[in-house]
């Protein structure tokens, strides 16, 4: 925390050297951002092509089956939700269409 508190009270005559420095050793920074993208770029090729045709997929062990009951309990909940709908005699109108 101190070396936080440190740099942000620099003079400004050392804060104004720093674009200096960058610009006197360009071809260095230059150098070091092109070796850092290559760097990250080998790193997203291995994680997200590499490895993934090493992982293997999961098997299915059996099959999904179609639970009959379980539909007939949520179709009965709809039918009693839409007769209650209808029955309350009022008409709503489709907040999706323009009027």
């Amino acid at each position: 925390m101190k070396n936080l508190v440190t740099i942000l009270k620099m003079p400004k005559e050392k804060i104004k050297k720093i674009p200096w420095l960058l610009a006197s050793h360009a071809f260095s920074i230059i150098l070091l951002l092109i070796v850092l993208s290559l760097v990250l770029g080998v790193w997203v090729f291995y994680n997200y092509v590499t490895l993934a045709k090493v992982k293997t997929s999961r098997t299915v062990e059996k099959n999904t089956e179609f639970q009959y009951n379980t539909y007939e309990q949520i179709m009965a909940t709809w039918q009693a939700r839409e007769k209650t709908v209808q029955e309350s005699g009022k008409t709503y109108s489709n907040p999706f269409t323009t009027p």
